[in-house]
């Protein structure tokens, strides 16, 4: 079986389920966005100049938002697998090997991953400075505060979630 036909079948697969795959892509793209936004918070100047503190909290902010986002992304994939376990037998039955079944599982949350961190960082900025602007209009400081997407944290962001996806595909 070739990977065309194997990246045709997985985005099949997601067209068909998408009544599935649709809440699930949209739960990671949310986990991915508040990910984003609390490390980029991290690493935000106007953070850093007001406390000394503040970045260290919302790095234990950071921690527990990735803590969640694995255990969250975890579940919301083994529920997944477990509603197409019978459309995978199905698959075995009609004569696929396993190791082709893998390969289109391996396109399906290869493509659902990139969708979720992709359009979730898009997400995550679009929020972060929404969030920045409400606060500069409730707050009326005398200097605006800048919402600042820095590199270290979308970096962080991609690498974590590429290995979440990656652990919840072999589990």
């Amino acid at each position: 079986m070739g990977i065309n036909f194997s990246l045709k079948l997985a985005w099949r697969n997601i067209q068909s389920n998408k009544q599935i795959y649709l809440p699930y892509t949209i739960s990671a793209m949310i986990t991915v966005a508040m990910f984003q936004m609390m490390s980029s918070l991290m690493t935000n100047p106007f953070v850093e100049e007001r406390s000394s503190l503040l970045p260290q909290l919302f790095a234990l902010g950071t921690v527990v938002v990735a803590f969640f986002s694995i255990i969250f992304i975890f579940y919301t994939n083994s529920f997944l697998m477990k509603r197409r376990k019978k459309e995978l037998g199905l698959y075995n039955i009609l004569g696929l090997e396993k190791k082709h079944i893998r390969r289109v599982l391996w396109m399906e949350s290869t493509i659902l991953g990139v969708i979720s961190i992709v359009f979730g960082l898009i997400v995550g900025n679009l929020l972060g400075q929404l969030g920045f602007l409400f606060l500069n209009y409730l707050l009326k400081l005398p200097t605006a505060m800048e919402y600042t997407l820095s590199s270290q944290s979308v970096l962080f962001t991609v690498i974590l979630f590429i290995g979440v996806f990656f652990l919840a595909f072999i589990y």
